[in-house]
């Protein structure tokens, strides 16, 4: 999306030159939260919100991968958010 879209997701950390080092802040944020999870390598944070959220999508997904939510204080760590990335952007 470039360096911003407007309102479009305004507050959350997803624009150039952010977005890319998303997933070290969300490691960091989720050793501090001693939370039992760990992203993969090939998973891509594209989304972080104010440190304790996070959306996510595996690299090896195909070319519209299902998009994931890391939320702090979460019991199961993970939920996935829908089951396309292009449908996450139209919802």
């Amino acid at each position: 999306m470039g360096k911003g879209a407007e309102n479009f997701l305004v507050g959350c950390d997803c624009f150039y030159p952010e977005v890319s080092v998303q997933k070290e802040h969300a490691k960091k944020a989720i050793e501090e939260m001693n939370a039992d999870f760990e992203f993969d390598d090939d998973e891509f944070v594209f989304i972080g919100l104010q440190g304790y959220s996070f959306w996510f999508f595996d690299t090896q997904g195909g070319d519209d991968p299902p998009v994931y939510h890391y939320i702090e204080g979460n019991d199961e760590a993970t939920k996935k958010q829908t089951p396309s990335q292009s449908g996450y952007l139209m919802k």
